[in-house]
């Protein structure tokens, strides 16, 4: 929301815009969130190319308002294909997200990572019960105040260095 309101008071105040003025614009927004440890959905699109595909792509949250961190990028017309992501997931570790699940988990062996719009959840394969919680921080209005890919890349880090400690 604080983005559109952004773009919608600049565009009213200028005739053209130059594509060097558009990305001192998105530099500014980001250096803002990044200094006010506040990170609105707007901040990840903006950031992360993941969240902005080529053709046909497009978001899909049928609950914007309640879950603002829960769209699907999908890159068909019109439905969710195995070409679909979660965003989120797939800026941190595109190599293990599954294209069976609609690009909706990361899968690690016998666990595979979802995305809430609060948290990320650790979710056995073989229960389907929840091992553990991968937690950032939101304020009262449930904006993150940490980004939450950058949690997920360290969690995922450190699951890798322990599997490789194991493997010795």
């Amino acid at each position: 929301m604080l983005l559109h309101l952004s773009f919608i008071k600049l565009l009213s105040e200028a005739d053209t815009f130059t594509d060097k003025r558009l990305r001192e614009i998105a530099d500014n927004f980001l250096y803002a969130c990044e200094e006010k440890s506040v990170f609105p959905w707007e901040y990840y699109y903006i950031k992360y190319s993941s969240f902005r595909p080529g053709s046909y792509g497009k978001f899909c949250n049928d609950k914007m308002a309640e879950e603002p961190y829960l769209s699907v990028v999908m890159q068909t017309r019109s439905q969710l294909s195995q070409n679909a992501y979660i965003p989120y997931l797939k800026e941190a570790d595109d190599k293990h997200l599954s294209r069976d699940s609609l690009g909706q988990r990361l899968v690690y062996g016998d666990s595979y990572i979802i995305c809430r719009n609060d948290c990320f959840l650790v979710i056995d394969n073989a229960t389907e019960e929840e091992i553990e919680t991968i937690a950032f921080r939101q304020n009262e209005q449930g904006i993150d105040t940490e980004d939450r890919i950058e949690v997920l890349k360290k969690y995922i880090d450190r699951i890798n260095d322990k599997d490789m400690t194991n493997d010795v």
